[in-house]
């Protein structure tokens, strides 16, 4: 379902659905042009695509019947200035937003909520367990079109993270969790809680990587039909994600129907079989990891080099056209196959103290120019000791550098957050006992005097407004010195006035 916002995002959500379009880049063409072309001429406000998105999304929202539907675009287009482009009917309007829509399965299960006929029950016509029948039967069985007796919907929700990955409004809040949330003691995000932090603690791999997606399941019933009867309910299952802000957490946006499941009773403890096609989906994802992959959006190929001539950088990268196929120039990084038996030769001679590592000469083939077999840490010890010395003699030094870099532990320890009170006292702790510090907690303390003439002679009440107001008050007073100029203000003295890291690596 569109929200009311997506309305002006419309030619984003066009080129998101570029990739279903690959085999028919005329119909991509097509609802492009849809996405920019004024619904009637002059019209400065709306596209035909924006509007049908917007009329589409009312008659989601007030349950609006398809016949109703087409008799208001039929009024809407009489009442529009001639001649306009909006659709006369629900038939032209599904036409156009079909590539919009997301996809989803019908999944017949058993009434008494015994299995799902899908996998090795796909063909069954009678439930493995209780034998009741796939079909329900009316009095004419032989002369009816088969009817499940039960239907469950799926809505696959790994279509649906690629669409979201693809907007880079979407992608970037996708990481606030880990870039813009305030860290202090206080409980304003599920990421502040006990559970989100046992789960860092106890998969530093998935939680190393702060696009990697964290997700809450809630289900409840509800009555399809808005009456208070309890006689039929059906029950969605929706998955929320929790890395965005908790201002976009409950948007209906971010709010996913994963599942439906069909009523008239409701699942109870058997809704975990119900479950079963969205925790394969979610176990995919963990045991591959990667939704980045996506056909078309890859920056390793020719798209790549034709973007760089358009912005006319790099022209050593540009493709070459040729009669019968383009030539895309090695990048700066790619290795001959002469370098590459030239890099492998060097990896196998190399020896290690015994239980170091695995013995690197019986990982490498030289023939098919692969390492084979390598374990985790032998994959440590290659990225962060051998391969920077390997490359040497074979890459730039700006690429060589970039790979040394990029070999580098970067998560290696355990990381803690300390209490805001502990870091705010070894702060000043730090400063009580730094001698550039000492002239500006001697100003302090006289200006406190100064400003509180009746309290002045009171030092136990001027010595704890000096230890909560010092901290924040050096760190205003050495960045308005050093802004100015009018004072020397060293480094090391900056530093320590802006105060320790939050989060430490022990």
């Amino acid at each position: 379902m569109y929200e009311k916002n997506d309305v002006g995002n419309i030619k984003e959500m066009v080129e998101i659905a570029h990739e279903q379009y690959s085999k028919d880049p005329s119909g991509f063409e097509k609802l492009l042009n849809d996405a920019e072309k004024p619904l009637y001429e002059g019209c400065k406000k709306f596209t035909k695509l924006s509007t049908l998105v917007k009329l589409y999304n009312l008659k989601v929202r007030h349950v609006w019947s398809n016949i109703s539907f087409s008799e208001l675009l039929k009024a809407l287009k009489d009442i529009l200035p001639s001649p306009n482009d909006l659709p006369t009917s629900m038939y032209e309007a599904k036409k156009m937003l079909g590539a919009l829509e997301m996809e989803y399965e019908k999944i017949h299960a058993c009434p008494n909520d015994c299995c799902l006929y899908r996998k090795e029950y796909a063909n069954a016509i009678v439930c493995p367990e209780c034998g009741e029948s796939r079909w329900k039967y009316g009095k004419d069985a032989n002369k009816k079109k088969k009817i499940p007796a039960k239907i469950m919907w799926y809505f696959p929700p790994i279509p649906r993270f690629q669409w979201m990955f693809r907007s880079v409004e979407c992608a970037k809040n996708f990481t606030w969790h880990a870039t813009k949330r305030e860290i202090d003691d206080k409980l304003r995000h599920p990421a502040d809680s006990p559970a989100w932090k046992l789960v860092n603690t106890m998969w530093p791999n998935f939680s190393s990587e702060p696009r990697n997606l964290c997700l809450a399941l809630s289900a409840d019933g509800i009555n399809p039909y808005s009456d208070m009867s309890s006689k039929y309910s059906c029950w969605p299952v929706v998955m929320v994600i929790y890395n965005i802000p908790p201002w976009l957490c409950m948007k209906r946006k971010f709010m996913m129907l994963s599942i439906l499941i069909s009523g008239p009773k409701q699942p109870g403890d058997d809704i975990r079989i119900y479950l079963e096609p969205l925790i394969d989906d979610l176990k995919l994802l963990w045991e591959s990891g990667t939704l980045l992959d996506i056909p078309g959006k890859t920056k390793d190929g020719l798209n790549a080099r034709r973007d760089l001539a358009d912005l006319k950088i790099r022209p050593e990268l540009t493709p070459i056209n040729g009669v019968k196929k383009n030539f895309i120039p090695p990048a700066c990084y790619t290795l001959t196959k002469k370098e590459k038996r030239f890099l492998l030769k060097s990896l196998s001679k190399i020896k290690f103290p015994w239980d170091y590592s695995s013995n690197v000469t019986n990982l490498v083939s030289i023939e098919d120019s692969k390492l084979n077999g390598l374990k985790s840490h032998d994959c440590h010890v290659l990225l962060q000791q051998l391969l920077p010395v390997a490359i040497r003699s074979v890459l730039p030094k700006h690429v060589r550098y970039a790979i040394t870099q990029l070999g580098k532990p970067l998560s290696s320890g355990v990381t803690s957050i300390p209490e805001r009170e502990l870091l705010y006292q070894a702060h000043r702790y730090v400063l009580e006992n730094t001698v550039d510090v000492q002239s500006y907690i001697e100003k302090r303390l006289i200006a406190l005097q100064q400003q509180h003439r009746s309290r002045s002679k009171n030092q136990k009440w001027i010595q704890d407004e000096h230890n909560r107001t010092f901290i924040s008050w050096l760190r205003e007073k050495v960045e308005t010195e050093h802004a100015t100029g009018d004072v020397e203000v060293l480094d090391n003295l900056r530093w320590i006035a802006h105060g320790p890291h939050p989060v430490v690596t022990t």
